[in-house]
């Protein structure tokens, strides 16, 4: 693929995430090969792919995705924003799962037409399909990914290093989300005594120890470090570790939640 139509994918791509306007090259009779709606797709179809939860307990996030994507491909056809070529999406269902994400990633890097990838909306699912999208040159930008390492590398607090060329993402990191929820608990709510709960997952873990390192720099005491699993619905042994130890105020990190609720004081549930 030339960059020109590389360049002008991403833009699509980042249309499909802003949902913002795209200049229009319409014409009000068919050019070359003709196309509906006056524009030339004398050049074929180009496809604008998709991997993410449209089914599971992630799947009402994923299916917002996945109609967003869906709006900005259709206006971009209807603004003739790539010359030539009509725009075609291809959305793929991960389940939130990094194997299956995997197997997403094969099947549309397969696909010779397939020239940028919406999503993924979990960082875990991103690692594994990064590296099978770049082989083919594949651009792929998220809405949703926070882990550091998926632009900085492994050593992103210390040495940051970009492990791929192709992959970007338009919401902030665990570095920037951890830390400032930490600094509000702190700095603005005044709490000291602190427990942290996380799923284990790479973005609840993540985004946890981001906040936990954070609220201990500021002076704050992290009094309790709990995990939960995702399936889990008896938290009572969870509930009885932190309140021995009398926080003032808990955060929870987990993947299939808003990012980090923040309490200004520590109730026990009834």
């Amino acid at each position: 693929m030339s960059r020109r139509r590389t360049i002008a994918v991403a833009a699509v791509l980042a249309g499909a995430l802003a949902l913002t306007a795209c200049s229009t090259n319409r014409e009000e009779a068919p050019a070359g090969g003709g196309a509906a709606g006056g524009c030339d797709t004398s050049r074929g179809t180009l496809i604008i792919g998709m991997i993410a939860p449209l089914s599971g307990s992630l799947s009402a996030l994923g299916l917002g995705m996945s109609n967003s994507a869906q709006l900005a491909v259709d206006q971009a056809n209807e603004a003739c924003t790539v010359p030539g070529y009509e725009l075609r999406f291809q959305p793929e269902d991960d389940q939130g799962t990094p194997q299956i994400a995997g197997q997403a990633a094969t099947l549309l890097a397969s696909d010779p037409n397939v020239v940028g990838v919406v999503g993924t909306l979990n960082s875990s699912t991103s690692q594994t399909v990064q590296p099978i999208l770049n082989q083919r040159g594949i651009v792929q930008v998220s809405p949703a990914n926070t882990n550091p390492t998926l632009t900085l590398g492994e050593a992103a607090a210390t040495a940051p290093a970009r492990p791929f060329d192709n992959y970007f993402r338009v919401a902030t990191t665990d570095l920037i989300q951890g830390p400032f929820a930490a600094n509000y608990l702190v700095q603005t709510a005044g709490r000291q005594r602190i427990a942290v709960i996380d799923d284990g997952k790479t973005y609840g873990a993540g985004l946890a120890e981001q906040f936990a390192q954070q609220a201990t720099r500021l002076g704050a005491q992290v009094v309790a470090r709990e995990r939960v699993g995702e399936r889990d619905t008896d938290f009572s042994g969870v509930i009885t570790a932190i309140r021995a130890q009398n926080p003032d105020a808990s955060t929870t990190a987990v993947s299939t939640r808003p990012p980090v609720r923040c309490r200004r004081s520590w109730r026990a549930p009834a």
